[in-house]
Parts: C-alpha cells; structure tokens; sequence
C-alpha cells in the first residue's frame, strides 16, 4: 500500500469507530463471489483501516474470514432496494464497492440490464436511505470505444459514444445513475474507476478468453496500440479509492501500451491475421463456444486504438502501477502454460 495511503488510514483510525463494529472502515461489497471481485475482496481484507466487510450477492464469495460478513441480497427483486438499505444501517456501512458486473457480454440482455441498472438504481436508492459517504464503482476502459478519431492517450474528459443496447450502454448508464446520485447528495462522494482490460494468473474476463486461444485472430492490415492492467494494480486501485480525498472519473491503466500482435505474443499466443470476413467468422466462432461474445463493437477493437490517460488516477488517487502491460500479459501467460501442464 502506498505512503499516502497508509497516513490516510492512520488519520481514519484515529476516530471513534462505530458502536459494535470492528474498528476501521465499516464497507459494504457487490460483485463479491465473481472472480475479479474475488481478487478486490481478498486486497481489501488485508487493507489496513478497512474492519468488516459485509458481501451483499446471491452467492457467498468463496473465502473465509473473520472479517467477512455475507448477506444473501437479489438485486433484480423488487423489494431489493429495502433490503439492502436494511443491511446497510444494521451493519452501519460507510462505503460501498459496487462491482455487480459481468466479465461477459454473451448473456441474455434484459437479465444483464436488471442486474447491472435496476441492480444499481436499487442499490444508489439503499445507499439514500442510509449513511453511505462514499460509492466506489468499477468500469471500464473499453467505455470510450475504439475509433480512428481517438487520441494517442484518452482523459476522463472524453464524451462517451451515445450506447444504445448491450453491456456498454448498461455500464454507462450505471455510471450516469451513480454521478447524478452524488450530485444531488452533496454528503455522497462518487469514485468510477475505469480499468483497463484486467489480466492476471486468476482473471477470467473477455479478454482472457480471447487470448487464451493458440492463435489468436486479428484484423488483416491493422495492428493498434493497447494496453492491460495487472489484477493486483486493479485490487490496489479500490483499496486507494477508499480512503483517497477524491472523487469523479479516474481511468486505471498499467504502464505502457502494445501493438496488438505484441500483446498477443506477450499472452503466449501467436497472432493469426484474417480479412474482415474471416475474422468475424473467428469471433462469432468463439461467441458460440462461449469464449468471448460477438459485440458490435468487437471487429473496431481489433482495428483502432483505445487507449486511456492514467495521469489523474496517479494525481488524485496515488496509484502508479506496479506492472506494466507486457507484465501484465506476461503474468497471464504463466498462469495458462502452467493449466496446460
């Protein structure tokens, strides 16, 4: 954990903790049985200044501690709202990590648009009805879209492309209910990290599944920039947003950038180059074995860059990345020779 960090918790645990709560920061987390929240939970646990965690999921992360608390919650319910709020006051929770997302797109759309926006209205209404300070929410990098118009480096400024249907369009407009909340709700602070494609030996996402493959098509005469961040920067980056005195938008990005084909020999692939047609056909070919999903946005990724600015994420919250991109790629390929052997 950096310095800045600790010397903020340092100051938080100076304060009188709640009544009946383990001392530190009393945080509540979404997403928490999922394998990327696996990895935030796991940092979080060993945070210092963070006491209980209450999980709120359908399933209970598979982890014990005595530290860890899980309440069986159904986002998509209609009474959802009420209970969460119910668990959030009974447990005085301070800060949420909201990170009820998915890893794949290939899921039936209005099952995707209950968890992911009714799931977050419910959860911003819990958050109204009891003393919630402080939302850190995670997004994604990918929001901005891949486009010959984008810059060599993309800043939080950036307006994002007008998303009407699928996982992007849900993640934004999460993203809208959650700035609007902290905006009416001056005591309410709203942190959205946008991470970059997260790899790691147990990340298991989109990505993943597209380079986990020997060959790994690519769009015949392009070859753009990219970039990935390290699941242990991912984790470190919630764990700084907690206690950072910020809030807003914050890209979090590894050091460094790819050509894709680079990227793909970095994640122990070869790159295999396709003309247009066939490189649909390679993608629809992994959508239907459930490998990665066909979105309309797939053939753009592998044409033009979209690559993020972490400046302000280095500025505002103290994270500078320990891995680069290549280390980040490197990590996961360890990790699949070693499932081969």
């Amino acid at each position: 954990m950096g310095r800045s960090v600790r010397a903020t918790v340092k100051k938080r645990e100076s304060g009188k903790p709640h009544r009946g709560a383990a001392p530190g920061l009393a945080l509540a987390m979404t997403g928490a049985s999922s394998t990327a929240g696996g990895i935030v939970l796991r940092q979080l646990l060993e945070t210092p200044g963070i006491g209980r965690i209450l999980a709120l999921d359908l399933d209970a992360p598979q982890l014990n501690h005595p530290k860890l608390i899980h309440a069986k919650v159904d986002f998509t319910h209609p009474s959802a709202a009420d209970e969460l709020a119910a668990h959030l006051r009974a447990r005085s929770i301070e800060s949420i990590v909201h990170m009820a997302f998915f890893a794949r797109r290939s899921l039936d759309p209005s099952y995707l648009r209950d968890v992911e926006v009714g799931g977050t209205r419910h959860l911003l209404q819990a958050a109204r009805a009891s003393s919630i300070r402080r939302i850190v929410m995670a997004s994604n990098t990918n929001l901005y879209g891949a486009a010959p118009s984008n810059p060599a480096l993309i800043t939080e400024d950036r307006t994002l492309p007008p998303w009407t249907e699928g996982a992007l369009a849900c993640r934004a407009e999460a993203e809208r209910q959650l700035l609007e909340a902290s905006q009416r709700e001056p005591r309410l602070r709203a942190l959205i990290l946008r991470f970059a494609p997260t790899l790691g030996p147990a990340s298991r996402n989109e990505v993943t599944r597209y380079l986990e493959r020997s060959y790994v098509p690519m769009l015949l005469g392009f070859d753009p920039m990219v970039q990935a961040l390290h699941e242990e920067d991912m984790a470190h980056a919630f764990a700084l947003a907690l206690f950072a005195d910020a809030q807003g938008v914050f890209n979090v990005v590894g050091r460094g950038a790819l050509p894709l084909s680079h990227a793909i020999r970095a994640a122990g692939s070869t790159p295999l180059p396709l003309p247009r047609a066939l490189a649909r056909a390679a993608l629809a070919a992994l959508a239907w074995g459930g490998l990665t999903s066909l979105s309309p946005t797939a053939l753009d990724s592998l044409r033009y860059p979209w690559v993020a600015d972490g400046d302000a994420a280095k500025a505002r919250l103290g994270f500078i990345p320990r891995y680069s991109t290549r280390e980040a790629l490197e990590g996961f390929a360890n990790a699949k020779r070693h499932a081969k052997q």
